[in-house]
């Protein structure tokens, strides 16, 4: 089938899916593959039935990657040439989209994204300019980055067969790192377009944050996947962590720029953590499934 299967995974969203919906509307090239995650406020009604909505279903709230994961069987199920994995708060206008699609069929080994900026279109979402192309204003043509979070994703189904889906271990965030460690293994990585643009929500944007807190997040993501996937076990991974911290210190500029003692702070936070987890989570290790696919074939 020569369409793209736009996977929306919902969750409380109500606030956005209005504008979100209306942005994609309709296409020849493309249908809206909804899936909603046991939301309580008025989600549900406003994608049954939606004009832009093309199959929605629900369940309870199985997390961010297992219900992108339905919306890919599917996908594969019916032939369709490519996916385009979209946050239920990021909206990107149809015709942006179609010429992101364009390059993206023609973009084999590739993920293929557009720049994400703020809500409000003013300025770039400080998570993409500030982690993941931080010099993205400089480019005039496509570029490739080694990661970019998963809100606006244009995945060819080569890749998407290569890859395979997110690994069911995580539930909510950390899935779509893991997945580009996976497309990095295979000798694919991330092209960003300049000339396209999508429009993000980020509560970074509007809340004061917890800079500690948003940096213990930020290194529990990179860590995550090294505990799980890249060490044999828990000791091994252990030896590296000052290595690892110390780059990471190193790397402020990818770290929000924040004071230099913040990182130790958070460092010895996450690790503290990873003690206390380790016995819990080499169990969970041991019941996963850790060669590609991941539960399409199911």
């Amino acid at each position: 089938m020569n369409k793209t299967l736009i996977i929306l995974v919902t969750f409380n969203g109500s606030k956005w899916l209005k504008e979100v919906l209306k942005s994609i509307g309709t296409g020849l090239e493309y249908h809206v593959w909804a899936r909603d995650n046991g939301s309580t406020d008025e989600t549900v009604s406003l994608l049954n039935n939606h004009p832009a909505v093309t199959y929605f279903s629900k369940g309870e709230n199985i997390g961010f990657g297992c219900a992108n994961n339905e919306g890919i069987r599917f996908a594969l199920a019916q032939n369709y040439d490519s996916v385009f994995l979209l946050n239920q708060d990021c909206r990107i206008q149809s015709d942006i989209f179609l010429s992101l699609r364009s390059f993206g069929l023609t973009n084999k080994e590739n993920v293929t994204c557009p720049i994400q900026l703020n809500w409000n279109g003013i300025g770039a979402n400080l998570n993409f300019s500030a982690r993941y192309a931080p010099d993205w204003a400089s480019h005039k043509e496509p570029f490739e980055v080694d990661f970019v979070n998963a809100a606006a994703w244009f995945i060819p189904i080569s890749i998407v067969k290569k890859v395979g889906g997110f690994n069911p271990v995580f539930f909510m965030y950390g899935e779509d790192r893991d997945w580009g460690r996976r497309l990095l293994e295979i000798g694919g990585q991330f092209t960003v377009l300049p000339k396209l643009f999508c429009y993000h929500h980020s509560s970074i944007q509007h809340k004061r944050q917890n800079i500690i807190e948003t940096k213990k997040k930020i290194i529990f993501s990179y860590e995550v996947t090294e505990f799980f996937f890249s060490n044999k076990n828990f000791t091994e991974w252990k030896k590296g962590w000052i290595k690892r911290a110390l780059k990471r210190s190193f790397r402020r500029k990818q770290l929000f720029n924040t004071v230099t003692l913040i990182n130790p702070i958070a460092e010895v936070r996450v690790y503290r953590l990873f003690q206390l987890s380790a016995p819990t989570w080499g169990e969970v290790r041991k019941k996963s499934m850790f060669s590609s696919p991941f539960l399409l074939d199911n």
